[in-house]
């Protein structure tokens, strides 16, 4: 693995934890083709870890390294679970140019950061199942919001040499229709949904709203 990181001063993360985060995302899904760095940062400084598509798993993965680096604000009553460090995931189809300035596609990555950031300016948590509201719909191809699934979480989370515990967190953007949607009946009435139209966890951002 190539040693992408230098130190920063203004996240809790160590160049080992950084280095250890993405070791692991390249055991399960293979060999990151690139860090994309965030230039500018606050107290929050957040990378993008991309994994190319290969032959058994033909599409983009995206990883934030830098989320977990600060604890979220999590209810008294769930820290016993350990929830209190995330990181975000994305999967998108081949067909999306990932290594881009052109806000056409990066507003895909621009869309996990916003996540990302979004626990911190709040003062409170995501985790599985939440949905996320997003202002501007505009900026984020046309999607008002996203939902989170867990791809490790609890038991599977990834645990650094230096204790911390990771979740690592699925993101799933949505149509304002398909927000209320899910308000309204629920989340796994909104994944039968998405299942009954085909929409899988790998993203296709061309696909259809599946409550219009």
């Amino acid at each position: 693995m190539k040693n992408f990181f230098k130190r920063n001063e203004n996240s809790s993360y160590t160049e080992i934890d950084r280095n250890e985060i993405v070791l692991d995302i390249e055991y399960q899904f293979g060999e990151c083709m690139t860090i994309l760095h965030e230039i500018v940062s606050d107290d929050l400084h957040i990378d993008i870890a991309v994994v190319p598509p290969t032959d058994n798993m033909d599409f983009y993965k995206l990883f934030t390294v830098g989320m977990g680096s600060k604890e979220m604000n999590i209810p008294r009553e769930l820290k016993r679970q350990k929830l209190q460090r995330a990181e975000l995931a994305m999967f998108i189809s081949k067909d999306w140019i990932i290594n881009t300035d052109d806000i056409k596609y990066h507003w895909s990555i621009q869309l996990l950061k916003t996540i990302a950031h979004m626990p911190f300016n709040q003062n409170t948590w995501i985790g599985e199942e939440h949905t996320i509201e997003l202002s501007n719909a505009e900026n984020f191809g046309g999607f008002s919001g996203a939902l989170l699934l867990s791809l490790q979480s609890g038991r599977d989370a990834i645990v650094l040499n230096s204790g911390k515990h990771l979740n690592f967190y699925l993101t799933i953007p949505l149509f304002k229709e398909e927000m209320l949607y899910k308000n309204q009946n629920g989340y796994n009435e909104l994944l039968d949904l998405f299942d009954n139209n085909g929409i899988t966890p790998i993203n296709d951002f061309k696909r259809k709203n599946c409550c219009i």
